[in-house]
């Protein structure tokens, strides 16, 4: 899923600070490698993700207001600063804007694949975290929150696709030629969205 073991991550820590190698800077290698691979397929967990994001648009928005935000997951607190750097290289800059466009259109395709994405809610809490994650990149900085009609507007659009999506691919197994044929959204989509459309909760089930 993506996680390094205490001991990797002890040798990336004895590396950086031996090299003076920026914090910023190595998240976004990470992500960038990260996207590569799950950009090809592989299912990287998505809290891994939001805490490189987290760590990297901290440097690049300022963290004035770091100690205010809360946990990215139970288990997962919000990134602290350990080398103590508090800027961002114009070159750093760039790279997490690009960054943050591949990871809004990875994250579109996955919720609107989310059925082979997450079969059958697998991995676990794999979903829930992606929209969370979600809603961390269409945030302008690090303490705005984003409109919650934006957050919806996005998910109802990839539930639409989603839906047009599966009835192509069924149409297809079943060798049916819809010249005729009315599409209907399947039901667990059509819910998905009457729930978003019309309630004022968060755009996901509440544990």
């Amino acid at each position: 899923m993506g996680w390094f073991s205490p001991g990797q991550i002890f040798v990336l820590d004895e590396y950086q600070a031996r090299y003076g190698v920026r914090g910023c800077y190595r998240h976004l290698c990470c992500l960038e490698d990260l996207l590569d691979r799950a950009e090809k397929g592989q299912m990287i967990d998505p809290t891994l993700i939001h805490y490189s994001f987290a760590f990297c648009a901290s440097h690049v928005h300022g963290n004035s207001q770091e100690q205010t935000q809360g946990p990215i997951a139970p288990n997962v607190p919000f990134p602290t600063r350990p080398d103590g750097v508090g800027t961002v290289l114009a070159e750093e800059k760039e790279r997490f804007q690009h960054i943050k466009e591949r990871l809004r259109v990875l994250l579109e395709h996955q919720i609107t694949n989310f059925m082979y994405c997450f079969p059958f809610g697998r991995p676990e809490g794999a979903l829930k975290a992606t929209l969370s994650l979600l809603e961390r990149v269409l945030m302008k900085d690090i303490v705005t929150p984003v409109p919650p009609e934006e957050v919806r507007g996005m998910i109802k659009k990839c539930l639409e696709n989603a839906a047009l999506l599966n009835y192509t691919r069924l149409s297809a197994e079943t060798r049916i030629e819809g010249g005729e044929s009315t599409l209907q959204a399947p039901a667990t989509s059509s819910s998905l969205l009457l729930g978003l459309t019309s309630s004022s909760s968060p755009p996901w089930p509440q544990e």
